[in-house]
């Protein structure tokens, strides 16, 4: 049995617009804690919830004021974390290496889904509400397969929400992971109070290497900056020689530390100290015709250069970068490796993909002409009325992810699964041991916590992003 809260339903009609009714009724709480009744199907049991706690009078038309039935009876009111008492309980103790089966595994996901603001156009660009969406169907996947969950809901937008409290008031002797939150401080909260408690948290978000010390119990699935530089750093250098590759930053102190990681990956790699290039741009000059990489592609051009821009805070340098070479490179090939942001910056046309040879580093890559990727979105389809997104594939992913690992290895498998690859519909986990960077001086260390190194290198053929390794 599966016993999951669902906030996207199975409906005819304007599903969208019921939907949007049933989060108004979850707002209605008082507190961000959602207690979920328990459900022999989560889909058939979703339909029947909304039936009883939406109005009839919604159902056939659409009134200007709603009288919502009394469900207090069926659903006992929320209680709020700070009124929780929970008896003092011995925080059990693991051995490392071994193997820890439940009959039943109890899940907790705090997710940022403002169930209390939704509008109209908030739901259908909601990537959380996407990302839920896609665990549920995850979760029927796995209830089929017999395993066992109880999932409880935490809207960490709810107002009021505090991570501490949440920790504070958690009974860890019915909690065996935690997914999330999302914000980085929440989350650092979360994995120090997790630790304390032997609670395994798992992050699908956020990517640092700062969240954690010392900590056996904290999973990151994204990978962190330097894994994706180190990845094109490999690829490059499998495929050029010393000084055909060139990486272009701007003239300030991050791009010269771009450069630097890049150079030394690159040393460590071929014993070659110089075997990167460096060329630097301005705003003026990416501004003025023929004069930021004319000079670059004059002399000895380069066959493929490195564009290190990473975060939607240097969208429009990545977009005016990658316009002027476009336009200076002439007739001259060139391959263009970029971060995860150039394949999903709206400013970038296909035009340039093609044009510039584009090259993608990125831990998540949904190949649309996949049979397994066309069926899950004409399910998503068939099940919401909506079309499936990036991060509701990566719902799925991430909990056939959890669900499957929790039936093979227990609730402690991130112990052992080191270096296994587990590929899903968009998402290739390979897990393995980090040290935080601010960390690495110390003797004696073993390592701070589990973070996912698996990377693909995309290149754009064909009208379409293929893996190339």
């Amino acid at each position: 049995m599966t016993s999951v809260q669902n906030l996207l339903l199975p409906l005819n009609g304007n599903r969208v617009y019921l939907i949007l009714i049933f989060l108004m009724w979850l707002g209605l709480g008082c507190s961000p804690k959602t207690t979920i009744p328990p459900s022999n199907k989560v889909v058939q049991q979703a339909t029947k919830n909304i039936k009883d706690t939406v109005p009839e009078e919604i159902v056939q038309k659409y009134p200007d004021t709603l009288v919502w039935k009394n469900v207090s009876d069926q659903y006992p009111p929320i209680i709020s974390p700070e009124e929780i008492n929970i008896q003092e309980k011995v925080i059990p103790s693991y051995s490392k290496g071994e193997k820890y089966f439940e009959k039943k595994y109890f899940l907790s996901l705090l997710i940022p889904l403002k169930s209390n603001q939704y509008t109209n156009s908030s739901l259908e660009s909601n990537r959380f509400v996407q990302f839920y969406a896609g665990a549920l169907l995850a979760l029927e996947d796995l209830e089929r397969n017999n395993l066992h969950l109880e999932i409880n809901i935490t809207d960490t937008e709810y107002p009021g929400f505090s991570a501490q409290k949440f920790m504070d008031s958690i009974d860890y002797t019915k909690t065996d992971l935690i997914i999330g939150p999302f914000e980085r401080e929440d989350l650092k909260i979360v994995t120090g109070e997790a630790l304390k408690k032997q609670i395994t948290v798992i992050s699908p978000w956020q990517t640092s290497t700062k969240i954690a010390k010392e900590n056996d119990f904290y999973v990151q699935l994204k990978p962190n900056l330097k894994e994706h530089f180190i990845k094109i750093t490999e690829n490059v250098c499998s495929l050029y020689n010393r000084g055909e590759v060139t990486v272009i930053t701007h003239n300030n102190q991050e791009g010269k530390a771009w450069f630097n990681y890049f150079s030394e990956t690159a040393q460590k790699i071929t014993g070659n100290k110089n075997y990167l290039n460096h060329f630097t741009v301005s705003e003026d000059s990416l501004q003025s015709p023929n004069t930021a990489f004319v000079r670059m592609f004059s002399t000895n051009p380069p066959k493929a250069v490195i564009l290190p821009y990473y975060s939607y805070n240097d969208e429009e340098k990545l977009y005016s970068v990658v316009r002027r070479l476009s336009a200076d490179k002439g007739k001259k090939e060139v391959f263009v490796y970029g971060m995860p942001l150039l394949h999903d910056s709206e400013r970038i046309d296909y035009e340039y993909y093609s044009t510039l040879n584009v090259r993608i580093a990125i831990s998540d890559f949904m190949d649309e002409s996949k049979y397994e990727v066309k069926k899950f979105k004409k399910r998503y389809f068939d099940m919401f009325g909506e079309i499936a997104g990036h991060d509701a594939v990566k719902g799925y992913d991430v909990f056939m992810f959890i669900g499957k690992n929790l039936e093979e290895y227990g609730s402690k498998f991130q112990e052992h699964i080191i270096s296994q690859r587990q590929n899903y519909l968009m998402s290739d986990f390979e897990i393995h041991k980090s040290v935080s960077d601010e960390e690495k001086s110390r003797v004696n260390i073993d390592f701070d916590f589990f973070e996912n190194k698996q990377i693909q290198i995309i290149e754009f053929r064909d009208s379409g992003f293929k893996v190339i390794d």
